[in-house]
């Protein structure tokens, strides 16, 4: 099943940031660019589900922490899953967590948050590989791009780079967008 986006007209939240000195810029469609991208990274990794989550600028201009929401993925429930919140560790709220069917969240995405990339590689035969990157705009991370690698294979380290080149290709992209 090809990964799928949020519409370009709820996706248009995201996307809206000031450049310095500027007002607001309209940023031109994207949803499309984004689910190609997890398309392309499951095809070179072989992932089994992966998803682009990203914080909603509103939200933090008002002093709100930032929920991230996911704006495309691929997997299990990836279509009903796209436009929901992503639960992070230590929160809790009434939204069934976004992320769990596409990876999970053991702290994985708030390490990513703080800036870097986090590989988990657990022990053969348990729960799958799982890389979360970090997507910055301008000198800020934005969101995080995650992958869980298919059941029973781990990541190399040149999936890691693959997924980190995809990242900040993705962060371009959303910065140059607006």
């Amino acid at each position: 099943m090809p990964a799928r986006a949020l519409a370009e007209d709820r996706l248009r939240r995201f996307l809206l940031r000031r450049r310095r000195g500027s007002a607001e810029v309209e940023p031109p469609p994207i949803g499309r660019l984004l689910a190609e991208t997890l398309d392309l990274a499951a095809r070179l990794v072989s992932a089994g589900s992966g998803f682009i989550a990203l914080n909603d600028p509103a939200q933090r201009a008002h002093g709100q922490p930032g929920t991230l929401t996911l704006v495309a993925a691929f997997g299990q429930d990836s279509e009903r899953r796209v436009g929901q919140p992503l639960l992070r560790a230590g929160t809790t709220n009434d939204v069934e967590p976004a992320g769990e069917a596409l990876g999970g969240d053991d702290g994985l995405v708030d390490e990513a948050m703080s800036g870097g990339c986090t590989v988990l590689r657990p022990e053969a035969g348990r729960e799958p590989a799982r890389i979360a990157v970090a997507v910055r705009l301008e000198h800020a991370v934005s969101g995080v791009l995650v992958f869980s690698a298919r059941r029973g294979r781990q990541l190399a380290a040149r999936d890691v780079e693959i997924i980190e080149l995809l990242a900040r290709y993705v962060s371009r992209a959303l910065l140059h967008a607006v």
